[in-house]
């Protein structure tokens, strides 16, 4: 009996079911309204949020974007190159597209063949969103990663996803209790320098977190994941 709880325990635990570190919000093309910003915002979920909508070379502070490429083509053979922007940086930034989610500039990696966009936080953040565009028919799919671990997600995976070059979709993460966010990327591990292609991101949101660290008192969920710690490590004990 008491290996039985024990397991069933342990599958709960690590399911993350009954304690999610992050979740991941995703929204549609649809969602975003030409006229009214507010809107837009209202409904991805980030309204008060500080922004980042890249309409000049500089960065907010803090904030870095790493675009790393390691491709095969029939000129180089296997390059890696790794890009970073952070605080004023004109390769990229500042470029104009329809496809925005924000008004008319984003961000794009100059070069065409970057395997992960990384976008890191020197303050750890609570929640962070990203519009992404120009996803078309090669280069995925891309894996979402938050602080250096896969989601398990895939952005064409995901059901808001619009495949093509206009606006493909919003993603917003929420940190769960006590969790934070230091990093979001896109990854494929698509190598082949003809299978691999730009995109274009936009209207970065995201919100510091306060209590860096710090797990918010009375927080049931948080509360219940403790206790069943201490009763699985108690039945260990005893068995």
């Amino acid at each position: 009996m008491h290996k039985t709880i024990l397991v069933l325990l342990f599958l709960l635990l690590a399911s993350g079911q009954l304690c999610p570190a992050f979740t991941i919000y995703h929204y549609a093309p649809g969602v975003f309204n030409a006229g009214n910003i507010t809107a837009t915002n209202t409904a991805l979920g980030v309204n008060g949020y500080i922004f980042e909508d890249f309409t000049d070379s500089t960065l907010i502070p803090g904030l870095t974007i790493t675009a790393i490429s390691s491709v095969n083509n029939s000129w180089y053979g296997t390059t890696v190159t790794t890009t970073t922007h952070q605080g004023s940086s004109t390769s990229g930034i500042g470029t104009s597209s329809s496809a925005s989610w924000g008004g008319s500039a984003g961000y794009i990696y100059p070069m065409v063949v970057a395997n992960i966009h990384r976008f890191t936080f020197a303050k750890a953040v609570s929640s962070f969103g990203i519009g992404i565009a120009e996803i078309d028919d090669i280069g995925g799919p891309h894996a979402i990663f938050i602080n250096g671990v896969d989601s398990g997600l895939r952005v064409e995976n995901l059901s808001s996803f619009s495949r093509g070059s206009g606006r493909n979709a919003y993603i917003r993460v929420d940190a769960g209790a006590g969790e934070t966010i230091t990093s979001f990327a896109l990854q494929t591990t698509t190598t082949n320098y003809n299978d691999v292609e730009s995109l274009f991101f936009s209207h970065l949101a995201f919100k510091e977190d306060p209590n860096v660290g710090v797990v918010p008192e009375g927080n049931s969920l948080a509360l219940l994941c403790l206790g069943l710690v201490s009763i699985l490590f108690a039945i260990r004990r005893k068995s």
